[in-house]
This record gives C-alpha cells, sequence and structure tokens, in this order.
C-alpha cells in the first residue's frame, strides 16, 4: 500500500509504514507427525531423506486469483505424483475457491483439496501443515510462523526472507519450480528447520509488540516536534 501510494504522488516522507504487531506467544504448537515436529523427535534426522507418505501444504487465506492459488493446485498435483496422500489446504469460501474445487473434480484431483469451513482459525491450520505455500503473483504479506515458506518472489513475501535464508523462493508463475522447492523442503526437515529458525528471528525483529509500540511513539514525537513524519522511522526490517 505504501509503495502505491507513494507511485500516486504522495511524498515518501510523509508515508510511513508502521508494520503491525505480533503476540509470538500466540503461534500454534506444531501437532506431532508434521514434518518439523518428526525431525526435532528423532524421527528424520539431519541428512533423512525418507519422505514424509502424507504431506500437508497450506495456503494463505482469501483464496483468489491474484493468490495464485491456482498455482498451488498445479504445483500439489505434479508432488502427487511423488506423495500419494499429499493435501492441499485452501482456507475459506470465495468464489476462486469454489472455481478450484470445480476444477479439481474435473482433473481426478478432488481428494488432494481440503476446504475448512470458516470457523477453523489460520492458527490452528498453520499448526498442522508442514510447508506454507505462497503462490501469489500480485502483493500480499505472508509470515508462517512456525512452518517454513515456500512461494513466489513477489514484493510483500521476497521483502520478508531471501530465497534459501528465511524460505524458499521462485519467480512468479512458474508453478513447476514452485513443486520442486516444496519438494526440496519437504525431503529435507533441517532445511525445513533452518528457514523457520531464521524466518521467526526475523519476523520477530520486524513484527513485534515492542517495536510496533516503539515506532507509533517516534511518529506522534516527530510530528509535536514538527520535524518530518518519517525522520528515524526508516523500515529496515530489524530497525
Amino acid at each position: 500500500i505504501r509503495r502505491r501510494l507513494i507511485e500516486s504522488g504522495l511524498a515518501e516522507s510523509a508515508c510511513v509504514l508502521i508494520r503491525p504487531g505480533v503476540d509470538f506467544a500466540l503461534l500454534p504448537v506444531r501437532r506431532p507427525g508434521t514434518l518439523l515436529a518428526r525431525a526435532l523427535d528423532g524421527e528424520a534426522g539431519v541428512g533423512c531423506d525418507r519422505p514424509n507418505p502424507n504431506p500437508v501444504l497450506l495456503t494463505p487465506p482469501p483464496v483468489s486469483r491474484n493468490g495464485g492459488h491456482f498455482y498451488a493446485v498445479w504445483a500439489a498435483a505434479a508432488l502427487q505424483q511423488v506423495y500419494e496422500g499429499i493435501r492441499l489446504v485452501l482456507p475459506w469460501p470465495s468464489p476462486e475457491r469454489e472455481r478450484l474445487r470445480r476444477f479439481a473434480a474435473s482433473a481426478g484431483l478432488s481428494r488432494m483439496l481440503v476446504m475448512p469451513e470458516p470457523h477453523v482459525d489460520f492458527a490452528s491450520l498453520l499448526a498442522g501443515a508442514d510447508v506454507l505455500v505462497v503462490p501469489a503473483t500480485g502483493d500480499v504479506c505472508a509470515v508462517g510462523g512456525n512452518v517454513p515458506v515456500v512461494g513466489f518472489a513477489v514484493p510483500g513475501v521476497a521483502e520478508f526472507g531471501a530465497d534459501g535464508i528465511d524460505g524458499l523462493l521462485v519467480p512468479p508463475a512458474r508453478p513447476i519450480e514452485l513443486a520442486s522447492r516444496i519438494y526440496r523442503v519437504l525431503t529435507a526437515p533441517e532445511l525445513a528447520y533452518r528457514l523457520v529458525a531464521t524466518a521467526g528471528q526475523h519476523a520477530y525483529e520486524a513484527l513485534s509488540l515492542q517495536r510496533y509500540v516503539r515506532r507509533h511513539r517516534r511518529l506522534y514525537d516527530n510530528l509535536l516536534a514538527g520535524r518530518a513524519a518519517d525522520a528515524g522511522m526508516q523500515d529496515g526490517l530489524s530497525g
């Protein structure tokens, strides 16, 4: 939104970005049997190539064309050749989700899709997922919590993590490359653990409640003192 406002003519100094604060104590506890739970329990150690036979891929809501969920279906279908029991979760009803449901039925992929009702909260879905797949073709914001992120390198995703450090990213609209990166995470629990640990640290630096409050106070101090609104408010994610 900030990028669009500046592109529309708003002075950059008058457009301050304050990212939302997250209470990280509320992040879901990982359920036994998921990829990282198996790694932490010693069932899948470093270097283990034994795949999880029934991986769960989660996509962020809302299911939409801009969200690229069709590409997630395409990637999951490719991975079904390796993981017969793979599941792709498409949270919450939407016209696009219904379109994908019909498409999956026509392609014989209905069993692969999981479509939770709205009362199932996203945190609970994250707790049972092996990978958060973010196949967006436009600006989105996606933070995986305790789940490794694999997605397209659109600005809203790429700004929160570098490829191979916080998550695995591929150019937009390349579902086969997306499937390849998902496979890489599913077959390397130690990689998934490293990605989650690094992304979690970076997310805490960018989205902590303390930083959220601190930046609001700085903004108000700037305005009261007659300084530019963005004085000292650069959005370095670790700032």
